[in-house]
């Protein structure tokens, strides 16, 4: 049964969101009659568009604002009628300018072609190593004088593969490996071998993201991924690694892109996006993000609806103060999707089966809920310092109704249902002193905050049981079940979780900058524990879990050129593992992550392509897991025996490896994202897996390439890209099976585009060669996606 049938609620969400953007357009459309606009290109000799060049506007000798121009050289200013003067200014070009006249309603063209020139300007790119990233690193810091690998992930390489989810954008970048999904509902990760925890390794904007939906969305401008511990900064994170996604912020400048994606299984995704000052004097700026997604799938009778809307508005009532108000709704439905099964136990016996097979049912779906509200307040004060207050609300609710797979018996899969509702609400606030000073020929960059967190999580009662009658592997036949009703009722008690974390940093620099020096520490306060609504009814040896490590990092900098930066680093960081899965009234000791790294950055070819080369060696001790009892591990009661499992505290586990991550424009017409990673992530101490193992989902070797090249001369407008992704073979679990091997596979992307005026045309194919391959474990497997295309049909207003 499809998940919108025409006169349903989401049927008439689609059709509000349509007239939504219509009026938005006539009202956009309104108020420009009233204004004049000035578009135009920036371009080199040749005719080669130049990205991130500077427009200035004034007017009778006074500022009247500016934007900077877009991937394809391109910009777009609305300003009220009268004479203009445009500056425009791009790092190793020589400036230009023209005086314009507009009337009111007018659309006037300015073209800029800029001479080069062999000397370079001194400045800061936005590109490579030297990009800052402030709402992950919370310094204002470029990236080459950080002693920790960090990438970033722009616009331009979204747009180029047509990125539609975190998954397809995360494979740029070294040695973060998509590993599968929870029934189709959200997304798991892992970083340098280590599994990353959907609670506390995620961000947005710098704040906490559960990760228990599809978090990629339309209103996210960058993903910046900060590789090992980062317990200074956050707290209690796996010590893989951080994803942190920035959101789309308002512009000074008027301008608006309204997209269409389609593509084969049914995929449609319109998207909106309006932008520019709200006031005369541009004091106030705003912008409306929105995007809707109905969606197929090539699994049989999997559907997927989605719907976002992001505002945001910007006010700078003086120089050097600036609040920005964002806020979000995402609502998601998928049909959950409880992957395959082996006939024969193997992963050779998965490619027997049709990709398409599908165990689950139609009307089994995954609802997910995201609310999301923020608050930035940033000063800039004497002598260089600045101050940022941000504080921020997120209400989530979720409803699974998964189906699990059993056994195979002649053919015939068990499954069973388990369905709940969940409600987590979480409150946050950080405040952040940044600043330069200097004592003697020593120059300090530092970093003095604290944040804070509280997290509720209140979950309904469980329903589960076993589907009578199973469903056959190779024939199966659907809505032919009788279903539990999905709890109603919720638990009388909720789970809390407060963090507070107070830190400091210093990074020390002297010899002209060419030697760096960090230092930094955090102190971590931790509770977690149920809050009863009834507290007569708590349990007398009820208890919270209460965790106060300190993180320390520690780490050195030289740059024997000012393009050219080694480094060497220590981090620590923990997690949190709360109480044991089986008798909660335990509480489990954390566990510890401790990084080693080292590494060269560099800004090559005349600071056009950012490259990182990292090694590193992270050790996890006082691992938490669980094991199956066996006739060699035989359980010790009938009550373990019935429940089949148990769990453990103490392993060790550690992973070390080497990773290359390049990124850049190598001409002004060819760009290129490449990564490689070799890894080895082994057992050194379990109970249950044998020392030397691998660690599940962790390929030893890993690649990627993307190129994108922008055609001229008489086939200026015309774009080509193509990619080559590759991943080693790996396990799906830690006993490291051979049955349970999944062979190596790499998939080749292409795209084709065509930029006429305002207009994009764009067409994508991912997985070229239609190849096959799975992801998953413990017996149940996903097959992923075979080859697809999107086209992607584009207007800038």
């Amino acid at each position: 049964m499809p998940l919108c049938q025409p006169q349903c609620p989401r049927h008439r969400v689609l059709v509000r969101f349509g007239a939504s953007c219509s009026a938005i357009l006539l009202l956009a459309s309104s108020a420009a009659a009233q204004r004049a606009v000035l578009v135009g290109t920036v371009s080199a000799e040749g005719g080669v568009p130049l990205a991130a060049a500077q427009i200035g506007v004034s007017r009778a000798g006074v500022g009247a604002g500016g934007t900077v121009s877009d991937d394809e050289g391109r910009f777009v200013l609305s300003v009220p009628a009268g004479e203009y003067r445009l500056d425009v200014a791009r790092i190793g070009f020589a400036p230009a300018f023209r005086t314009v006249r507009a009337a009111a309603g007018d659309t006037v063209r300015v073209n800029f072609v800029l001479a080069g020139r062999s000397a370079q300007i001194a400045g800061v790119t936005v590109t490579g190593q030297r990009r800052r990233t402030v709402s992950a690193t919370r310094t204002e810091q470029a990236l080459l004088d950080i002693p920790q690998a960090i990438q970033v992930l722009g616009q331009d390489v979204l747009r180029q593969q047509a990125v539609i989810d975190m998954k397809d954008a995360v494979r740029n970048v070294a040695n973060i490996n998509f590993t599968g999904t929870y029934n189709g509902g959200y997304q798991y990760f892992s970083s340098r071998g280590f599994f990353m925890s959907n609670v506390s390794n995620f961000r947005r904007n710098g704040q906490m993201l559960p990760n228990f939906g599809q978090n990629y969305a339309d209103n996210i401008e960058s993903i910046e991924i900060l590789k090992g511990p980062a317990g200074i900064l956050y707290g209690d994170v796996t010590p893989g690694g951080i994803i942190n996604v920035t959101t789309k912020q308002p512009l000074s400048s008027r301008q608006g892109r309204l997209e269409l994606r389609t593509g084969n299984y049914g995929l449609v995704r319109p998207s909106l996006d309006i932008t520019g000052p709200i006031d005369r004097d541009g004091k106030v700026r705003g912008r409306f993000v929105s995007s809707y997604e109905q969606a197929g799938s090539f699994r049989d009778r999997v559907e997927s609806n989605a719907l976002l809307i992001a505002p945001s508005l910007q006010w700078e009532p003086r120089d050097g103060t600036k609040w920005t108000v964002e806020a979000s709704v995402r609502n998601d439905e998928r049909v959950g999707d409880p992957g395959v099964i082996s006939p024969d136990g193997t992963v050779a016996g998965l490619f027997t089966l049709p990709r398409s097979r599908f165990l689950g049912e139609p009307d089994a779906t995954y609802g997910y809920t995201d609310r999301f509200a923020s608050s930035t307040l940033e000063q800039r004060l004497p002598g260089g310092w600045s101050l940022r207050h941000v504080a921020g609300a997120t209400d989530q609710s979720r409803t699974p109704r998964n189906l699990y797979l059993g056994a195979v018996n002649d053919g015939v899969v068990s499954r069973t249902q388990y369905f709940f509702h969940q409600d987590r609400r979480q409150y946050m606030s950080s405040i952040d002193l940044l600043g330069k000073a200097r004592t003697g020929a020593l120059t300090h960059q530092l970093l003095v905050g604290a944040d804070w967190m509280d997290h509720t999580s209140r979950t309904g009662r469980f329903a589960e049981g076993r589907l009578a009658g199973g469903i056959n592997l190779f024939e199966p036949t659907y809505e032919q079940v009788d279903y539990l009703p999905v709890p109603t009722e919720m638990d009388q008690s909720a789970l809390l979780t407060r963090r507070f974390g107070a830190y400091v940093q210093d990074q020390v620099s002297f010899a002209d900058e060419r030697v760096h020096v960090l230092l930094g520490a955090r102190f971590n306060h931790f509770r977690m524990g149920d809050r009863y609504d009834n507290p007569a009814v708590r349990p007398a040896d009820a208890a919270d879990v209460v965790e106060r490590p300190i993180s320390p990092r520690v780490g050195v900098v030289l740059k024997p050129r000012p393009w050219l930066a080694t480094y060497a680093s220590f981090a620590e960081s923990y997690e949190v593992n709360g109480f044991d899965w089986i008798d909660p009234t335990v509480a489990v000791p954390p566990t510890f992550g401790r990084q080693l790294e080292v590494g060269v950055k560099g800004e090559l070819f005349g600071n056009r392509l950012g490259a990182t080369l990292s090694a590193f060696r992270i050790g996890k001790s006082d691992v938490y897991g669980w094991g199956n009892y066996s006739a060699a591990n035989p359980a010790p009661t009938p009550e373990d025996a019935d429940r089949g499992w148990f769990t453990y505290a103490g392993a060790e586990h550690r992973s070390e490896g080497v990773e290359l991550d390049l990124n850049g424009r190598l001409t002004e017409r060819l760009s290129i994202v490449a990564s490689a990673a070799l890894t080895d992530a082994t057992v050194v101490r379990d109970p249950v897996y044998a020392t030397g193992n691998v660690l599940s989902n962790t390929p030893r070797e890993s690649a990627s390439v993307w190129a994108h090249y922008r055609v001229g001369g008489a086939l200026s407008g015309l774009d080509l890209g193509t990619g080559l992704f590759y991943k080693g073979a790996f396990y799906g679990t830690d006993d490291n099976d051979a049955d349970g091997r999944v062979p190596a596979n790499h998939t080749i992307d292409v795209s084709t585009g065509y930029r006429w005026r305002g207009y994009h045309a764009q067409i994508n194919v991912s997985n070229l060669t239609d190849r096959t391959s799975f992801l998953g474990g413990f017996g149940l497997w996903e097959p992923q996606w075979p080859r697809r295309i999107v086209v992607s049909l584009s207007t800038l207003f």
